[in-house]
């Protein structure tokens, strides 16, 4: 498994903690003990946070909601450099829920999870979708 740090540069990562990220966030508390969480008040700061580490220590990165925080974060996604990066990790729905056609809160009324995605993938070089939590460090 590959761990958040060994991505060089980053030693904070920007956060809006919420339901759909406390797990993960509690995995880069048990795990990456050099790393720093600094929570954000939204978003959107996270994310021009995120991209303004980035311009001064070569990558950056933030960790947020699904759906809805992931659609406020691709607002300054959107507008950030390629070059350095910025890692964006969107929290998700239980594994349990993929397939089911239920309709989650944080949802846009859809059974379909993968707008947010798609919506990465008209602003953004690169995208990843793990559907597990042993591996959602996998890039």
């Amino acid at each position: 498994m590959r761990q958040f740090s060994k991505f060089p540069g980053i030693t904070g990562v920007f956060c809006v903690p919420h339901e759909f990220n406390f797990k993960l966030l509690d995995q880069f508390i048990a795990t990456e003990q050099e790393l720093n969480l600094v929570s954000c008040c939204n978003e959107l700061n996270a994310g021009y946070a995120a991209d303004g580490y980035a311009r001064s220590h070569g990558v950056g990165a933030c960790v947020v909601a699904f759906n809805v925080g992931g659609l406020i974060l691709l607002n300054a996604i959107a507008g950030a450099s390629e070059n350095p990066p910025v890692i964006c990790i969107v929290g998700g729905p239980n594994s349990n829920d993929y397939g089911t056609n239920r309709i989650l809160h944080h949802s846009i009324g859809l059974s379909d999870f993968s707008q947010e995605l798609k919506c990465f993938q008209t602003v953004t070089g690169h995208q990843v979708s793990r559907y597990h939590k042993d591996t959602i460090w996998l890039v």
